[in-house]
């Protein structure tokens, strides 16, 4: 076992157990302290070492709330748990989780969808009303019911910023499983041993006296001392004092007088202090409860009358973007936020902004049922990137929201090449593979998203075997450009063609076209010409008879004693309609076998393809003999004009 590492700050694991339900709950615990033992991290969990039988549990939670590093395994079962969502509640409350907090999140969780966000905010707020509702019809204590709800209303606030703080971090289950939950482990291990190893420091006993030492008489053996009444005597610590036996000290009356006065007034002092606690801790529930809770925003933006929702907006007409929250209302009321907006990681700040942040604006809340409230606008003056807006409510982060300003009026998400002639008729439809000997045209289709209606010119330079594609319309070191006649309803747009009206225009290769928006380059199409005039994708071999009879099934294991006649089949995409001539190269361990009626091939054959062939069978080669073909690696090639389009190699087994 390797040496424990700083063993007095030890790995906290905060999660929640697996039952009949969730059999598989803690696996990824259960692996993860077991490399920890090995790479000599410490780690306390509840069930090993943190709490024991009798042991207080509000203790323990506390104590992991508390530690230097926390592995939080989130889970749906996690989330409604009160015991952890208390632990969560102490991490928060002790601060840097970006610091101390491992979190794993299993896939049932999914604490940050929008949609089981709300889901699990509805499960404590109905939690939260049913315990009210139970306490009004004496259900439940007072007491009891002011101090749950107070911890539902801390669990909610918690969970929003749970929300919060993992939509903005990277928790993938398969970085952190990935080899052997690598990731992790070296993570916690370097954490751990940047902590400082700090020792208890033992506080020696140092006893206080009300008079000093040194004004101390000692007292003789057996001396008596005479005791007014009332009168108070300081004794030094462990000094013994003889009393004469049958010594009476006189006592004033008004001593037991007051003792007596004390006690009737003991319980009106316990009802009198425990109604101000009460009507304190109500004061105190009902300015904990949020008025409001924001379960997201979306973003807007407005060009004169029209007004659109969308996370990436053009600033080509300076349009204003406004924010829209969709929130839970809980008390009417006007509402001063305050918002920090950032432009990649950098705060955007003005001269009359407040103090840390980029603006702040009012929410009236008129109507408790209503869902929707319009938040902060910016007046077409930002620039093009990527924004996050922090909305805060008593400096208290409750929301934030992402989008994009570009200057491009539109984006293209994707590009098909068809072959078309000089009238746009089809000859090769969008999205096929292309046959050099067909093409004349090469023709695009975009797919758009529109962010601004216009006309815009959309230039491309295309690139062949040859090099950068260059003709008589050609400008300013491109191809040529498309003009495109673009409105937001617009996702799909068909360019210009380029090329010439001679068939085979445009030879064998690879291909390349980028296309440029105002000297941008915005998107880049690779794509592939063809010599042959379909794609063999896979080749399988089966073992038939002289008599075409399957003694070996496509795909299975050929054995040496049974092959007579080794039969390809070709699974194919067309590119091309008609009969086309194969050759084929047949190799056994001995060579290369040369065929009876062609020296350059073994054999040739005329496949014929339509649009919707996908495999041929080949003819046979052997002789109708079994234990035709020795054991040993083999090899098939295939030929069409003299150009190998596929090889494919197999083994006989003995």
């Amino acid at each position: 076992m390797a040496l424990t590492i700083n063993p007095n700050h030890p790995v906290y694991i905060s999660y929640a157990w697996k039952n009949a339900d969730n059999p598989t709950l803690e696996d990824d615990i259960d692996r993860i302290c077991k490399l920890m033992t090995e790479q000599g991290i410490y780690y306390k969990r509840d069930k090993d070492n943190l709490c024991p039988y009798r042991w207080n549990i509000n203790e323990a939670e506390n104590e992991i709330g508390e530690g230097c590093a926390i592995l939080v395994v989130i889970s749906e079962k996690y989330i409604k748990s009160l015991h952890c969502m208390h632990e969560w509640h102490v991490i928060k409350e002790n601060g840097k989780i970006w610091k101390r907090v491992f979190p794993i999140i299993l896939p049932d969780a999914q604490i940050t969808n929008k949609e089981k966000f709300k889901e699990y905010y509805q499960y404590f707020d109905k939690r939260r009303t049913d315990l009210i509702r139970q306490q009004r019809e004496s259900i439940v204590p007072l007491s009891t019911a002011e101090s749950e709800a107070a911890k539902y209303d801390y669990y909610i606030n918690d969970l929003r910023n749970m929300y919060q703080y993992l939509c903005d971090i990277n928790t993938a289950k398969s970085i952190v499983t990935q080899n052997n939950y690598e990731v992790i482990i070296s993570q916690l291990k370097e954490h751990i041993t940047k902590i400082p190893g700090v020792q208890p420091i033992p506080v020696p006993f140092e006893p206080k006296f009300s008079t000093p030492v040194d004004s101390v008489k000692p007292v003789a053996a057996n001396q008596q001392i005479p005791v007014a009444a009332n009168q108070q005597i300081s004794v030094v610590a462990n000094q013994q004092i003889p009393v004469v036996a049958n010594q009476q000290i006189p006592v004033a009356e008004t001593t037991q007088h007051r003792v007596t006065s004390k006690k009737i007034k003991l319980p009106l002092l316990i009802l009198l202090g425990f109604f101000v606690l009460c009507t304190v801790g109500c004061i105190l529930l009902n300015w904990l409860i949020d008025p409001f809770v924001i379960l997201g925003a979306e973003v807007y933006y407005s060009e004169g009358d029209q007004v659109e929702k969308s996370d990436t907006i053009c600033n080509l007409n300076s349009p204003t973007i406004t924010l829209v929250f969709d929130i839970d209302a809980r008390e009417r009321g006007v509402y001063d936020l305050k918002v920090r907006l950032f432009l990649d990681d950098e705060m955007i700040t003005t001269s009359d902004a407040p103090d840390g942040y980029s603006t702040e604006f009012q929410m009236e809340i008129d109507d408790v049922d209503k869902s929707y409230y319009v938040g902060p606008n910016w007046d077409g003056d930002l620039p093009a990137g990527d924004y996050t807006a922090e909305i805060y409510y008593n400096n208290e982060l409750c929301c934030s929201k992402k989008f994009t300003i570009v200057d491009t009026p539109f984006e293209i998400t994707k590009v098909e090449m068809s072959v078309t002639d000089v009238h746009l008729n089809t000859i090769q439809d969008f999205g096929v593979p292309i046959y050099s000997k067909l093409t004349e045209y090469l023709t695009p289709k975009f797919h758009i998203k529109t962010l601004a209606d216009g006309q815009y010119d959309l230039y491309f330079k295309l690139y062949s075997p040859a090099g950068l594609s260059t003709g008589t319309n050609s400008v300013g070191g491109y191809s040529s450009k498309h003009i495109l006649n673009l409105n937001k309803q617009t996702t799909e747009y068909i360019g210009d063609g380029w090329g010439n009206n001679i068939p085979g225009n445009w030879p064998a290769g690879d291909y390349k076209v980028e296309y440029y928006y105002k000297d941008e380059l915005i998107y880049t199409y690779n794509f592939e010409i063809y010599s042959h005039p379909f794609i063999i994708n896979k080749v399988e071999i089966a073992n038939v008879d002289d008599n075409d009879n399957i003694v070996t099934n496509f795909g299975d294991v050929l054995y040496s004693s049974v092959t007579q006649f080794l039969t390809p089949k070709l699974y194919i995409t067309p590119i091309s309609e008609g009969e086309f001539e194969i050759g084929v190269k047949f190799y056994s361990p001995d060579g290369f076998s040369e065929g009876s009626h062609s020296s350059s091939y073994t054999y040739k054959q005329t496949l014929s393809v339509d649009r919707n062939t996908t495999f041929q069978i080949m003819n046979g080669y052997g002789i109708g003999i079994p234990g035709n073909w020795g054991p040993g690696d083999y090899k098939i090639e295939f030929y069409y004009n003299d150009e190998m389009i596929f090889s494919y190699a197999f083994k006989v087994e003995k």
